[in-house]
């Protein structure tokens, strides 16, 4: 890629456009914001060296591609040589339309920005965990709801304020409203696997705990169904059991 300038840092490389550097500052802050709480949520399991020992390249764009545009970013990852290299292409905030809204009709702004770069770069933490062990499965063996959903949390609780306390209220609001978003059919269905896959993660952290939750990504079983039962003590059936009876009281 060309005519692009670069800020590095620790765990990644910033890549950017010229006379885009108000909007590379800004994306530069909140992904140091990102990584340093990615850290410290994930502090048990060596997430500082495993983030190192990868390598990420973050392009900002200043006008909409297939793979960046108004409420899309795209993380690329592969493995090679037991390294794990990642790009995220993200649109520029500045690039954003001010009247657009997100899927919960929030404006797209600051808090909207932040938790997309949360959410983009807890793909890399959470692919690294499933796969820097010894053997077991990996991240994307799990349904759309589980790695979606995690991301989407963890976005959500690491990044403002506003979307902790306000917009994942408006995430449990959409499921009490409709509770048949999520449904069983041979294996957990879910309408919307950001929103309610979401809220799934955050049930498993209420009913068993942030480490009990992390620790399914360094199980070694072979399969996800497998390493969520030897996990939590209950399967999947049941652990659906346990969300459909909480939804009437969200």
């Amino acid at each position: 890629m060309n005519s692009w300038l670069q800020i590095k840092k620790d765990y990644y490389i910033l890549h950017h456009r010229p006379n885009f550097e108000n909007d590379a500052q800004i994306t530069n802050e909140y992904f140091d914001r990102a990584v340093r709480s990615l850290i410290d949520e994930f502090s048990e399991h060596d997430s500082s060296f495993l983030l190192k020992d990868s390598d990420c390249h973050i392009y900002l764009f200043s006008s909409p591609t297939d793979k960046a545009r108004e409420g899309y970013a795209t993380t690329i990852t592969k493995y090679v040589n037991n390294k794990l290299s990642a790009e995220i292409h993200i649109l520029a905030l500045s690039a954003h339309n001010p009247s657009s809204k997100t899927n919960v009709g929030e404006p797209i702004d600051e808090n909207y920005f932040f938790k997309t770069i949360v959410h983009e770069y807890s793909i890399i933490i959470l692919e690294l965990l499933t796969i820097k062990k010894a053997r077991g499965w990996t991240l994307y063996d799990s349904p759309y709801w589980f790695h979606d959903g995690y991301e989407e949390y963890l976005s959500l609780m690491l990044s403002s304020k506003h979307s902790k306390e306000i917009t994942f209220i408006k995430y449990l609001n959409e499921i009490k409203q409709n509770p048949g978003r999520i449904t069983w059919n041979n294996e957990i269905k879910v309408h919307d696997r950001y929103i309610d896959g979401s809220v799934l993660i955050s049930f498993l952290h209420d009913l068993f705990g942030k480490r009990k939750t992390q620790a399914i990504l360094r199980s070694t079983k072979s399969t996800f169904n497998d390493a969520f039962t030897e996990t939590f003590g209950i399967d999947l059936y049941d652990f659906y059991k346990c969300c459909s009876q909480r939804l009437p009281t969200l």
